[in-house]
């Protein structure tokens, strides 16, 4: 007779006939009256014996015992416990990968980068062991120009490129990029599958590509490109190569920028074997891991433009490279640029160059070397030389922006100045190169016509072809036209024109021998010449002073001393000075007083008188302001 049902069995109640006890929850039924209180629970227990009081269960069989190495509960030796194990079970842990070390599930440990519940989690990433990107600019097909971004390591995971590509309508951009990554779980070695883990598969479950071309703040477009076959439930633990391009459909202008973000993720699955059933297995859907996502972003940002100079485009009033004055005895020289702007990349890269310029041909160039120069940091805009050998120089501004990877866009600007502390304007002293006046016959030293108060008459005309010389500005040709610089320098960023002393530009400074100005002063005395013995100070410019003479308004009569003094200026400033001295004498000779004389007697007549054969013939002549030079006289027969 069933004293009740179930387990986990009885004993026979106090006050009953203790002769007969209850079995596995039956009773005698010849003592129906005897009565079998139900022992204490096991938990996880699946069978139990027989118990003889309240407290002294004893388990046969815990639950889920599917034989050697199959249980999801230990049975203690006492059997009075089933402690859970690792196992198949929702309420347990698998624990893989991992290793349960007493195997149980507080005793689980994850391999080195999982954790969490059942090892689930991954915490790391994939490796890249590759990673390029390229913008190509591509004309008919074939690849012009291309710029690379490398990404490989997590120090580029952010790489910034700038380029100088100036994509336009007949030409495509293509942004493309090739990568490498791998991700493998612990070998099955070290971390050896449990029975109950029916497979597993670690490694890369994704990959792709974002891309976007912006404009500003505007996003022009954008995608995903997705990468391979790979999934959760298709990991690959080998090397998973990617190259993925995507061709612009938008003309990127300047400023514009094409970001791309490539993706790998790692994962996989577990499964399991389900042993809940009394014989045999089934096989659980899968459990997923939960990866970690590896990214490599770059960015190319179009900037095909070079750097300018405020003054330019009329925002400010800097030099675009000020070395002060154009014409210097000083040879220790500042040099200034700020105002310097470059709207996208920004610059990078400040290099001045001071040249020697020296004859080529009819023109100056920079000699090969530089004197002095250096590449500064854009914070940097000034910079001191020092110049010892008088010359003309080249200053030579190249300012660089960050469009690399190599040279990035250029400009340069150029200025020029002359040094020179030591040069002088020299006076012919050989007599090749002399100054004289014109104006006078021969080289006679008078004048012979007048000129009056109100300009009538004639002109005293001063020459000095080639008197006055700068020696080391004519033999060096300091004042000549400058040649073109290589590469062309952009309009607006040289001097093609403009003299001293505003400027030293490439025009040639006219000029003769070097000299590039010329006055004149002149004086009158009636005394020789005698107190003309400075300029009275009252200079005028030559006009034309290419032809070396001068035409001068000197009203003058006979018997004046004029008194012409020359001046001549270098670029420089220095100055010589010369003069030349003129006497007017218009008047011819006065001859009075001829008559014939004989014996002393004058005043003679010669009527056909053979005694007054020999006489000789007195005069009386002078000049009150030249005087006589030279008498000459004849005789003539008019007897005819």
């Amino acid at each position: 007779v069933r004293c009740d049902t179930g387990h986990p069995g009885y004993y026979l109640a106090p006050g009953s006939d203790t002769r007969y006890l209850c079995y596995g929850g039956y009773r005698y039924p010849k003592y129906p009256s005897a009565t079998c209180t139900r022992c204490r629970s096991i938990s996880n227990c699946e069978t139990y014996s027989q118990c003889t009081g309240p407290s002294n269960s004893r388990c046969t069989k815990c639950q889920y015992d599917r034989g050697p190495g199959q249980k999801a509960y230990q049975l203690s030796s006492s059997r009075t416990s089933c402690t859970q194990l690792c196992s198949w079970r929702r309420d347990s842990k698998f624990c893989y990968p991992g290793m349960c070390e007493d195997n149980t599930p507080s005793s689980c440990r994850c391999a080195p980068g999982f954790s969490e519940d059942n090892c689930l989690t991954i915490d790391t990433g994939p490796v890249m062991h590759y990673c390029l990107g390229k913008l190509k600019r591509i004309v008919n097909g074939a690849e012009a120009d291309t710029v690379e971004a490398p990404c490989t390591d997590d120090v580029a995971s952010s790489f910034f490129s700038y380029t100088k590509m100036r994509p336009d309508v007949n030409s495509q951009v293509q942004l493309q990029a090739t990568w490498e990554t791998r991700f493998h779980g612990p070998s099955q070695t070290e971390y050896p599958r449990p029975y109950y883990i029916y497979s597993h598969s670690i490694g890369l479950i994704s990959a792709s590509m974002d891309w976007r071309h912006m404009r500003g703040n505007t996003r022009i477009r954008s995608g995903t490109i997705p990468c391979g076959s790979i999934n959760a439930d298709n990991p690959k633990s080998s090397m998973h190569s990617c190259t993925k391009t995507v061709t612009m459909t938008d003309t990127p202008q300047p400023g514009d920028s094409l970001y791309f973000t490539l993706k790998s993720l790692n994962g996989g699955y577990v499964r399991i074997k389900n042993y809940d059933r009394s014989s045999g297995y089934t096989v659980n859907p899968p459990v997923y891991f939960s990866g970690q996502e590896l990214t490599r972003s770059a960015q190319f940002t179009f900037d095909p433009d070079p750097p300018y100079h405020c003054s330019v485009l009329s925002r400010c009033t800097y030099s675009i490279l000020d070395r002060g004055s154009a014409v210097t005895r000083n040879g220790h020289i500042t040099l200034r640029w700020p105002g310097w702007q470059d709207d996208v990349s920004g610059i990078v890269e400040y290099e001045y160059e001071v040249f020697l310029l020296v004859p080529h041909g009819e023109e100056l160039q920079e000699r090969d070397t530089a004197v002095t120069g250096a590449q500064v940091e854009p914070s940097v805009t000034e910079a001191h030389i020092a110049l010892n050998e008088t010359g003309v120089y080249s200053i030579v501004l190249t300012v660089e922006d960050s469009s690399g990877p190599d040279d990035g866009n250029f400009i340069i600007a150029r200025r020029f100045l002359i040094f020179d502390n030591s040069s002088t304007v020299e006076v012919d002293t050989s007599g090749h190169f002399p100054l004289w006046v014109d104006s006078v016959a021969g080289n006679s030293t008078w004048q012979t016509n007048l000129q009056d108060s109100t300009g009538n008459g004639g002109k005293v005309q001063v020459k000095w072809l080639g008197h006055f010389f700068n020696r080391v500005h004519r033999d060096n040709k300091f004042l000549n036209r400058i040649r073109d610089h290589q590469p062309p320098i952009a309009i607006g960023y040289e001097e093609l024109m403009g003299l001293p002393p505003n400027t030293r530009s490439r025009e040639a400074i006219p000029n003769v021998n070097g000299i590039m100005m010329f006055q004149t002063d002149w004086a009158v005395d009636q005394q020789g010449g005698r107190t003309l013995v400075a300029p009275p100070g009252a200079w005028a410019d030559v006009a034309d002073f290419l032809t070396e003479q001068h035409d001068l308004d000197i009203p003058r009569q006979d018997g004046d001393t004029i008194k012409v003094w020359i001046r001549a200026f270098d670029v420089m400033g220095n100055v010589a000075e010369d003069n030349v001295t003129v006497h007017v004498d218009s008047s011819p000779p006065i001859v009075d007083d001829i008559s014939l004389t004989r014996h002393e007697i004058t005043g003679l007549a010669v009527h056909s008188s053979e005694d007054l054969f020999k006489m000789r013939v007195v005069f009386t002549a002078f000049d009150d302001h030249s005087g006589l030079h030279d008498i000459h006289w004849q005789l003539h027969d008019k007897k005819d």
